[in-house]
This record gives C-alpha cells, sequence and structure tokens, in this order.
C-alpha cells in the first residue's frame, strides 16, 4: 500500500504529483481484479491528500485489508504514527514506514530498523513457515541511497532462509520502467543493479498497474518486490 507526498517528490516537473492506478495497455483484468484495483485506488487516493491524519482516511485502509484478509502489512509515506503499529519514527521524524501484523497469523520479530527500511523475521501462525521481510522507503538523491544499499548487503549475510525486499526504492531499474522524463542515466541504476547482484535478490512478477508513480506526464516503475531464491 504507497502513498505520495508532494514535498518529497522525486521529479521536479510542473503538476500535481500522487500515486495512480494505471491498467497496463496489453493487460486483460476480470471483473474480480478490476474492482480491486478501484478500491486500491481509493485507498492510494486517501494517502495522497494529506497522508493518513484523517480518521476517515485511516477507516478506508482498515476496510480495504479487511475485505481481502490483509495480516500482515507495510504503509509507506504516512507522515502520521498510530498506537499499535511498528514504525521507523525513531530514525525518521517523519515515520516514513508503518508496519503491522495480526498476532494470530504472524509472529514477528524485527530485527533492524533505519530511516530508509525496517527488516524483521516472521513466522507463519498456522504452517510455521518462517521468513525475513524487509520494507523500504528510499531517498531520492544518489548520495542519500547509498546507506540503504549497504544496509541490505550487511542483512544478507545474515539471511538463511526465504527473504522479501519490498517497497519504493525511488528508482528505476531499467530504461523501460519509466516513460518520458529524463533519459535514465547509467549512474542512477548502477549502484541498485550492483546490491541487487550482491544480495542474489530477483524481481517478483507482478499484475495489474505496472507503472507505480506518475504526475501525468511521465510514468515510472520504482516500487518493487524482490527476493532471494531460498
Amino acid at each position: 500500500m504507497l502513498g505520495h507526498e508532494e514535498m518529497n517528490c522525486r521529479k521536479k516537473t510542473q503538476g500535481r504529483k500522487e500515486w495512480r492506478i494505471k491498467a497496463h495497455v496489453d493487460v486483460e483484468q476480470n471483473a474480480d481484479e478490476q474492482s480491486i484495483l478501484r478500491q486500491e485506488g481509493q485507498v492510494n487516493k486517501s494517502v495522497e491528500d494529506g497522508g493518513l491524519n484523517s480518521p476517515n482516511k485511516q477507516e478506508d485502509v482498515k476496510n480495504f485489508l479487511h475485505k481481502h484478509g490483509v495480516r500482515f502489512v507495510a504503509l509507506l509515506e504516512t507522515k502520521v504514527k498510530l498506537e499499535n503499529w511498528y514504525t521507523n519514527v525513531d530514525y525518521n521524524p517523519k515515520v516514513r514506514i508503518w508496519v503491522a501484523w495480526q498476532g494470530k497469523a504472524f509472529q514477528v520479530n524485527i530485527k533492524q530498523t533505519s530511516g530508509q527500511l525496517v527488516h524483521g523475521k516472521a513466522t507463519h501462525a498456522t504452517i510455521q513457515k518462517q521468513f525475513y521481510v524487509t520494507f523500504v522507503y528510499e531517498v531520492n538523491t544518489l548520495a542519500g541511497r547509498l546507506p540503504l544499499w549497504q544496509d541490505l548487503k550487511s542483512i544478507v549475510h545474515t539471511i538463511h532462509e526465504p527473504w522479501c525486499v519490498v517497497g519504493d526504492f525511488n528508482v528505476v531499474l531499467h530504461p523501460e520502467k519509466r516513460v518520458e522524463g529524463d533519459v535514465i542515466q547509467h549512474a542512477e541504476v548502477v549502484d541498485f543493479a550492483k546490491c541487487l547482484e550482491d544480495c542474489e535478490l530477483h524481481e517478483v512478477n507482478t499484475s495489474g498497474a505496472f507503472f507505480t508513480w506518475t504526475n501525468r506526464t511521465i510514468w515510472s516503475k520504482i516500487d518493487r518486490a524482490m527476493m532471494n531464491s531460498l
């Protein structure tokens, strides 16, 4: 579940910055998929219109999670702090990452937190399957992203089970992941690509909207899920 905060936008272009549900033109969706995308759009709209300070907006998110049976979730760019959610507020005053889980469904042990990530180990309560997950919200400068790459490279040495890294990386990985806008420079993606190689992470296939950020002129895929092969 992702939001976008204009004041921290990574694109200096005219027009209001926002998250939009944009279906790929080559993908046919059935009625159920279209319904889910509409609901996701409603939740994203709530997040983009000033964060989640409004109780009505928070209720939108809760209703969405309940309807779809979500038991383990992270929200990004929320700008507020709620009780009973784990946040990285001590490392980022704007509370970029919220993490919550249902105790009856998952046991979660947070291992590491920074201004750009929350990393933990989770156990599925029913089947006792264990896995690691790292939720990411990355800053929008080359220098600012370096600590995150280093953190991930350090974390990988502690991983001996399935590992998923998911969130807003604030950078594209390949030229085709951005439509319009400035030409993608090698320096923009080389550190990201090298980190994925060193951590032996590969991108998870997704369905629905291909691009995850737009200002109605430029479209980019900067949000993704990565996993190892364990």
